[in-house]
């Protein structure tokens, strides 16, 4: 299985990115996330079986451990990569109270001899894919005040279903209160 670990939005924050994405669209084309699958990704895995699904889950337990929930806020529109071929994504504001709980996240999947990318923690919310961006039309996306808690990670998996790609939670390790 494909798993990688992230942290899921509320449904409200997904509602506000989709009205986001839809008004982006219009002026910047591209392969659009579904509302159902944005959430922020900290550490991408790839595959692994039971066992390995076992030793991502003891470690996300171990990262956890003393962690508090975090205020985050949507940020705005940017993008990674070249213009004509990038990644359209919302940014994250307050991301950077995460960056200890990924310290410990990544240590303790070390420690489970778990391999994962090691692409530096970003966080960010993928709007599109393949997308063709126009510095002016970044600008169409007005500042809003969408704040939202993270008070767990999930492991997920990415399947395929009907030729469409979803991200499903199958574990999740809740922060202390």
């Amino acid at each position: 299985m494909r798993v990688f670990i992230g942290i899921a939005l509320p449904d409200n924050i997904c509602h506000t990115l989709a009205d986001d994405a839809e008004k982006l669209y219009k002026s910047i084309p591209g392969r659009y996330v579904a509302k159902d699958n944005y959430h922020i990704t900290m550490v991408f895995i790839g595959e692994t079986d039971q066992n390995g699904a076992t030793g991502i889950k003891r470690a996300m337990n171990v990262a956890v451990k003393g962690q508090r929930p975090v205020e985050l806020s949507l940020g705005h529109p940017g993008y990674f990569g070249k213009r004509e071929n990038a990644l359209l994504h919302m940014t994250v504001d307050g991301w950077k109270q995460l960056w200890d709980l990924d310290n410990r996240l990544r240590r303790a999947l070390r420690e489970e001899e778990i391999s994962f990318d090691k692409k530096p923690f970003r966080a960010h919310i993928t709007l599109a894919r393949k997308a063709r961006i126009e510095a002016e039309a970044l600008k169409n996306c007005p500042d809003k005040d969408a704040v939202f808690h993270v008070n767990e990670i999930t492991l997920f998996q990415s399947i395929q279903t009907d030729g469409k790609l979803r991200y499903l939670p199958i574990e999740r390790a809740c922060f202390e209160r």
